[in-house]
């Protein structure tokens, strides 16, 4: 977001970019033992500046959900496939 639309002054914590406000949330995780911390940095649609957010990242969550079906469906298949052939090896005996 250019200097232009930058328009509503947030009265969150506001950092300029991204790196900034990612370093400082290392730098939080590092130093606290709190469950509530932030867990990432996103860009404001309001004044274009970077916040800190307990809230984690849908998208990354749908795709570890996505991760964790496509890995099911390998090992059910696994499964079925060793059952398949056990079944084969006992026909034939």
């Amino acid at each position: 977001m250019s200097e232009k639309q930058k328009y509503i002054k947030c009265k969150k914590v506001s950092f300029v970019d991204k790196i900034s406000a990612e370093i400082t949330l290392k730098q939080i995780i590092k130093n606290n033992a709190s469950e509530n911390l932030p867990q990432r940095a996103y860009e404001c649609n309001k004044c274009g500046y970077w916040h800190l957010t307990t809230k984690p990242d849908i998208n990354l969550l749908i795709q570890e959900n996505n991760n964790l079906k496509k890995k099911v469906n390998e090992l059910t298949k696994l499964l079925y496939d060793k059952h398949d052939e056990k079944g084969k090896s006992t026909e034939h005996s």
